[in-house]
């Protein structure tokens, strides 16, 4: 697991293996949730790599100010790839 200073750190996209550790999942469980389109967050894949949004990974996180645009979307967010905005006053909507 991270610590909320090393996940304000990352970059705007980071790879597999990094939103695996914050997420507390192992790299080869984190492939093969990807393979089985499993993987909680949106996954992108560019140049063969996969790459994961900071905002992405912080919204399912729920990082105070974080969340996903729909919220009527519930636990389906994440695979709806829902879009994500900033919540006013820096406080993430249960």
């Amino acid at each position: 697991m991270m610590t909320p200073a090393e996940l304000d750190a990352l970059p705007v996209t980071i790879s597999l293996a990094t939103a695996c550790r914050a997420l507390g999942v192992g790299r080869n469980q984190g492939y093969r949730l990807l393979h089985e389109g499993q993987f909680p967050v949106r996954v992108l894949t560019l140049c063969g790599r996969h790459k994961v949004s900071k905002w992405d990974l912080l919204a399912y996180l729920h990082a105070p100010g974080y969340a996903p645009a729909d919220e009527s979307a519930g636990d389906d967010a994440a695979s709806s790839h829902a879009p994500l905005h900033t919540v006013p006053g820096g406080r993430a909507t249960a």
